[in-house]
């Protein structure tokens, strides 16, 4: 399952449920959702109930990234200057501030609600990542 997934190291290593956890890249990868000794649970952003505040580039503008398979960046204001390839960046107190999600897809317009929503981005593959970084030292 991409939206939790088990990793090996726990209490014993000075895990605990919350800390940020990014991929090799620097990337926000999820955060640690429960922990055991020798083993923790981490809910990714490919979890359908993820979702966190972002901003959108060196502009800040506000948006919210939702989780799932394909993750997106939803509401993003029409007036907002976006362009694809645009770094998407944490914008939640639970995650490390201003610390990378990934990249802006091609922003579309949702009929819905008059705000622009695109794909979220990645630079790495669920299926290639072999390591996973936990920040455990994080307010």
């Amino acid at each position: 399952n991409r939206g939790i997934v088990a990793v090996n190291k726990g209490l014993a290593d000075g895990v605990n449920i919350g800390m940020p956890v990014l991929t090799p890249e620097r990337l926000v990868f999820g955060r640690v959702k429960s922990v055991k000794r020798t083993q923790s649970e981490v809910v990714t952003v490919f979890d359908p109930s993820w979702k966190s505040g972002v901003f959108l580039g060196s502009a800040l503008r506000k948006a919210v990234v939702l989780g799932g398979t394909s993750p997106f960046v939803d509401l993003i204001p029409k007036d907002t200057e976006t362009a694809s390839g645009m770094a998407v960046l944490n914008g939640s107190d639970d995650l490390p501030y201003g610390m990378p999600l990934g990249f802006l897809g091609e922003p579309t317009l949702d009929s819905g609600t008059g705000l622009l929503r695109a794909d979220l981005k990645l630079p790495y593959s669920f299926e290639g990542l072999e390591k996973i970084l936990i920040i455990t030292y994080f307010p």
